[in-house]
C-alpha cells in the first residue's frame, strides 16, 4: 500500500486485536489462567502504530498547510474526550472500591488527582488499588482512576515530538531510534535486575517507581513508527492474508512465558516493527474484511480507555452476587464492549466532530485576520511611498 492511500485498514484491525488482548490480560491477570500473558508488549505496538499513522496523516501537511497550533489541537481532540470519559467513570469506580476496602488513599489525594487528570497530567500521590479479580493491591499507579491511561499521557508526550521528527532526515531518525532503543532496554534491564537477578522489566511507565522509563519506552515506539512510515514503500508486497497477521499478533501477545523479560525485548525490537510494515503492505481483500478491520479500529480506543473503570464495576457486581470467575469475566467483557460502542457513537465521535469544526472555524478566522492585517500593511506602505515617489518624479522633471 502506497502513501497515497488515505487509510490503512489492516493497521486498524491490528490495533483492535491488540486492544482486545490488553483487555483480556487485565481481566484474567490474577485468575488461574491468564490470557494474553505478554499484553504489555501490545502497548509498545500501539506506540509504533501511532508514530506510523501520525507520520502518514500529518507529515506532508505540517509546516506546509498546517501550523503547530492546528496539529496540537487535533491531537488533543483525538485523545481527550475518551480519556476524560474514562476518568469520569473511573473516579466513582475508585470510590466504590474504597468503600469496599479494596482501595487505599487519603481523601484529599482523590481531588488532587482528579484536578491533574483534567489537564491530562499524572498524579504521584500514594494510591493502593486492588487488581481486577484479586485482593492483591498495586501501589503507586499514576492514573489511579483509570490505570490504563498512563499510556495516553505518554502518547501525548510522544506526539509533541513529531514536529521535530518530521524535519529530520531518515538517517537521523535511525540514530534516534537506536538511541531510544538502547535507553529503553537499558533502563528496563536496570529495573529488572535486583539482588543479582538479571532480567528485563519493560512494562514500565505506569507507576511512580518506573515513571521515568515511560519516556524512552513511548518515544522509542513512536519514533520507530515514524521511521517505519519513511521506509515502508521500499518493502515489497507480501503474499499474506489479513487473518494471518491477526493470528500472528494474537499468538505473539498470548505467548505464555517472559523468559526473564527477554521475550518482551525481542518482540518490541523485531516482531512489532515487522508486523507494522506487513500491516501497511497487506490490503483488505473484500468488503467484509474492510468493515471488520474498520470496526476493530473504531472500537480499539474506547475499549482501551474504558475497560478498567467498567471492569472494576463488573468485578464488584460479580463479588456482590457471588458469581463465578468465568461469569464475572464475561460480564466485564460484555459490559466493556457495549459501553464502548455506545460511547464512541454518542460521546466520542460527536464531541470530536464538534470540536474539529470549532478548531477549523478558529483557524479560518485567524487566517482571515492575518490576511486582512497583511493587506492593511501593504496599503499603508503604498500610501507612505506615494508622496515620496511624487517628489522624486518632480525632481526628475525639473532636472530635464
Amino acid at each position: 500500500m502506497s502513501a497515497t492511500h488515505s487509510h490503512y485498514d489492516t493497521l486498524d484491525g491490528l490495533r483492535g486485536i491488540a486492544a482486545l488482548a490488553v483487555v483480556g490480560f487485565h481481566f484474567t491477570q490474577y485468575q488461574s489462567v491468564t490470557f494474553f500473558y505478554n499484553a504489555p508488549f501490545a502497548v509498545d505496538f500501539f506506540f509504533m502504530l501511532s508514530g506510523f499513522v501520525i507520520a502518514h496523516s500529518y507529515g506532508s501537511q505540517l509546516f506546509a498547510s498546517m501550523g503547530l497550533g492546528e496539529y496540537f489541537g487535533k491531537r488533543v481532540i483525538r485523545l481527550y474526550p475518551m480519556f476524560a470519559l474514562g476518568t469520569l467513570l473511573g473516579t466513582p469506580a475508585l470510590m466504590a472500591l474504597a468503600a469496599n476496602g479494596q482501595a487505599f488513599f487519603a481523601p484529599p489525594s482523590l481531588g488532587v488527582c482528579s484536578a491533574l487528570h483534567t489537564f491530562f497530567l499524572p498524579c504521584f500521590a500514594p494510591f493502593g488499588v486492588s487488581s481486577l479479580g484479586s485482593s492483591f493491591s498495586v501501589w503507586g499507579v499514576i492514573f489511579p482512576a483509570n490505570p490504563a491511561a498512563w499510556s495516553l499521557f505518554f502518547e501525548m508526550v510522544a506526539g509533541l515530538s513529531f514536529p521535530l521528527l518530521c524535519r529530520l532526515k531518515t538517517r537521523h531518525l535511525f540514530l534516534c531510534v537506536f538511541t531510544l532503543w538502547a535507553g529503553f532496554l537499558g533502563s528496563g534491564l536496570w529495573l529488572g535486575s535486583q539482588n543479582g537477578f538479571y532480567s528485563f522489566f519493560l512494562d514500565a511507565g505506569w507507576g511512580i517507581g518506573n515513571f521515568l522509563v515511560g519516556f524512552p519506552r513511548a518515544l522509542f515506539g513512536f519514533v520507530c513508527g515514524v521511521l517505519l512510515y519513511r521506509i515502508h514503500d521500499r518493502i515489497p508486497r507480501l503474499p499474506l492474508r489479513l487473518w494471518m497477521l491477526y493470528l500472528a499478533l494474537a499468538l505473539a501477545i498470548a505467548f505464555p512465558f517472559s523468559i526473564k523479560g527477554s521475550y518482551h525485548a525481542l518482540a518490541v525490537t523485531f516482531f512489532a516493527p515487522l508486523v507494522v510494515l506487513a500491516g501497511a503492505a497487506v490490503r483488505c481483500q473484500d468488503g467484509f474484511s474492510t468493515k471488520t478491520a474498520r470496526m476493530l479500529g473504531r472500537m480499539s480506543y474506547p475499549v482501551y480507555c474504558l475497560h478498567f473503570p467498567v471492569g472494576r464495576f463488573a468485578f464488584l457486581v460479580g463479588e456482590h452476587f457471588y458469581l463465578s470467575s468465568f461469569a464475572t469475566i464475561g460480564l466485564a467483557l460484555a459490559s466493556t464492549l457495549a459501553i464502548s460502542f455506545l460511547a464512541v457513537a454518542f460521546v466520542d465521535e460527536p464531541i470530536r466532530t464538534w470540536l474539529s469544526r470549532r478548531l477549523s472555524a478558529v483557524i479560518a478566522a485567524r487566517s482571515r485576520r492575518s490576511a486582512q492585517a497583511s493587506l492593511q500593511r501593504v496599503l499603508e506602505d503604498a500610501r507612505a511611498e506615494t508622496p515620496a515617489q511624487g517628489a522624486i518624479d518632480r525632481q526628475r522633471k525639473g532636472s530635464l
